[in-house]
């Protein structure tokens, strides 16, 4: 691992930095400048000077330095949160430097573990790209952008100026929202916005809006108690106590930057569209744009991973005595949470409708994973449908309509949603036969100002140019929802 050095150079008066001279101004230059720099590419430095006073360079590394995939981590300081990522690229501008920081401020792994693909550099959890030039994130999920920090090149050797720790180890929000600038009157006199829904495209939405320059009252209405979280990583950190970790934003960046009003623990009973009004009830349900498919409340033992009081609630089932865990579905989800349990459970069973799991890979695929998972000690059964759920309070076992019945102390549904709008009856939204509201390609619905986004939508794709429209999905995807967010 490479560390960062601090150096201070006093600059005379008469010294001038010309973009075209060799590089022989002072003992920083003398001492890190080489032949070698012009054939790759280097030029003189271009960074600026304080004339007569004391300028803090930080050395980095020299150019070979560098890996073959053109990426360098670099310790600016002991704390292991506090590091930079260098890229060296060759353009046709010639060779050209950049450093960032190091870790994705949405899934906290290192960049350099990533893709470097043209002017972005991919995380490798979720693909999210940042753009290397700006730290801007362009695409994927995550909604903070990454700090970047200007390169001086010397000879063969990279400097930059002192760096701010707070900025490596704190994610960067474009733009800097700053709500108390908006005037009490500026709210008032725009038309408010209502956000149903506390999931990813709801503060998505939101941000987007104040990104845009809206100024007015926005109500951000949510069946669940929490704050928006990352709902995307229940299935990935099961048995992560801390629940704020999952939180997206804090209260106060919620409420004091962004200036939203929060309706936490209300569910929306009823839509009116021609009177534009929304009624509300304090009720706290499952959240998000979409409900469980199959559920048996009567039972104990029984649950989805829907929600964060789902997470919870599992968490503390599972940690207290060994558990015959069956697992409805052979999705994505159902496996992430057998990888999780397994090494706690007496057992785990997997059961999937399909012929194979995971049938959106292919047959091949989907053989060679439930080999693999087969290896683990979990049980997998296909061609599985599930006729009922039995047992006096808790749920004892499972019978399929093929005639096995399996014995189950916890039952884990990952099936899939159904989505929430039953609260729309009677609004003059237009919906599908399976419940998905119809939106166009800006996300609005029939009826003026009513605009949708997330899992509960019915959306236009084309796969052939020029033919828009051609065809109609729902795609419950975190990456999706906020993109139409």
């Amino acid at each position: 691992m490479y560390r960062a050095s601090i150096i201070q150079q006093q600059f005379p008066l008469s010294s001038k930095i010309h973009n075209n001279s060799s590089i022989s101004l002072s003992e920083l230059s003398n001492n890190y400048s080489s032949p070698s720099s012009s054939s790759l590419g280097t030029s003189s430095p271009s960074f600026g000077i304080s004339i007569g006073k004391k300028q803090q360079f930080i050395f980095l590394c020299r150019i070979n330095d560098f890996c073959d995939n053109g990426m360098l981590e670099i310790d600016v300081d002991d704390d292991d949160s506090a590091k930079l990522l260098l890229i060296y690229k060759e353009s046709f501008a010639g060779s050209e430097f950049f450093a960032l920081q190091a870790k994705c401020p949405n899934c906290k792994t290192p960049l350099i573990n990533g893709v470097l693909c043209k002017s972005h550099i991919r995380c490798a959890i979720h693909g999210s790209a940042y753009n290397i030039r700006t730290g801007i994130l362009e695409d994927g999920v995550g909604l903070d952008s990454i700090w970047t920090f200007k390169i001086h090149v010397i000879g063969t050797a990279l400097f930059t100026e002192s760096i701010s720790l707070e900025k490596l180890k704190s994610p960067r929000t474009i733009p800097p929202f700053n709500y108390s600038r908006i005037s009490s009157s500026s709210q008032t006199s725009n038309t408010p916005i209502i956000v149903v829904g506390g999931g990813i495209a709801g503060i998505t939405c939101i941000e987007t809006l104040r990104h845009l320059g809206y100024s007015g009252h926005i109500v951000m209405i949510s069946r669940e108690n929490d704050l928006p979280y990352d709902r995307k990583s229940l299935s990935k950190r099961l048995f992560n106590d801390n629940s704020q970790s999952f939180t997206l934003r804090s209260r106060d960046f919620l409420e004091k930057r962004l200036g939203v009003h929060l309706l936490l623990g209300h569910s929306v009973r009823n839509v009116r569209t021609e009177e534009k009004r929304i009624f509300v009830e304090y009720k706290q349900k499952n959240g998000g744009g979409g409900e469980p498919t199959l559920g048996a409340d009567y039972l104990e033992g029984i649950t989805h991973l829907r929600t964060l009081n789902d997470a919870q609630q599992l968490n503390n089932e599972l940690n207290e005595s060994a558990k015959n865990v069956a697992i409805i579905g052979s999705g994505f989800l159902g496996f992430e949470i057998s990888s999780l349990i397994y090494p706690i459970a007496k057992s785990v069973s997997i059961y999937g409708k399909a012929s194979t799991p995971l049938t959106l890979l292919g047959s091949e695929v989907g053989n060679e994973i439930r080999k693999f998972i087969r290896e683990q000690g979990v049980i997998i059964r296909q061609d599985s449908v599930l006729r009922s759920m039995g047992g006096f309070d808790r749920v004892q076992d499972l019978k399929f309509r093929d005639g096995l019945t399996a014995i189950a102390d916890t039952v884990i549904v990952a099936i899939g949603i159904m989505p929430s709008t039953s609260i729309l009856m009677g609004s003059g939204i237009r919906t599908n036969a399976e419940g998905y509201i119809l939106v166009d390609e800006a996300m609005k619905t029939n009826v003026p100002n009513v605009y949708a986004c997330g899992d509960c939508v019915n959306f236009p794709i084309s796969f052939t140019p020029g033919q828009f429209g051609e065809r109609r999905i729902n795609l419950p995807h975190w990456q999706i929802a906020q993109y139409q967010g």
